[in-house]
């Protein structure tokens, strides 16, 4: 029996139940990751609404950003009332905010985004709701040692607490 006749004798329904396996699989690997990437997302952006709070709250406290996050980063960038926050990983069943929820934050200038860098490599971006506080920043890196903010009194504003001379 030749490998011709072997091929031809194996029946098209297991090949068929293989297949289907194999994309249930990808499509479930693919879902993972979905769920996976905005649980994430989702819980960084609690995480800083909370650090937000209890600045906001604390009235001349100062407090360190790198309290909110779980992760290694040197730097960090918070850019306001971003316009075009591009296509991510849409995020659905509500784990955190749609491409459709932030393309409308993002005209109504309510966005703002905080890109977490390591070693001059973007290891983080997290979604801020303007509601939850604004800052007095112009989108300059700054170093981890300096993320230290202060609220402005009887404002939803938060300040960098004595910023070195140059940043």
């Amino acid at each position: 029996m030749g490998l011709r006749d072997a091929a031809a004798s194996v029946p098209a329904k297991p090949i068929i139940a293989v297949v289907l396996g194999v994309t249930f699989l990808a499509a479930g690997w693919n879902g993972w990751t979905v769920y996976s990437f905005c649980t994430q997302r989702g819980a960084l952006s609690s995480s800083l609404q909370v650090w937000a709070d209890k600045a906001i709250a604390g009235f001349g406290t100062e407090f360190k950003l790198e309290t909110a996050t779980d992760f290694e980063w040197d730097q960090v960038r918070i850019s306001q009332k971003v316009a075009n926050p591009g296509t991510g990983q849409n995020c659905p069943f509500g784990l955190h905010w749609n491409n459709e929820k932030r393309a409308q934050m993002a005209r109504a200038g309510e966005l703002t985004l905080f890109g977490f860098l390591n070693k001059d490599r973007l290891v983080e971006i997290v979604d801020f709701d303007r509601a939850w506080a604004d800052f007095e920043t112009d989108g300059e890196a700054i170093s981890r040692e300096e993320a230290r903010f202060v609220n402005v009194p009887g404002t939803l504003t938060l300040r960098r607490a004595n910023p070195s001379p140059g940043q």
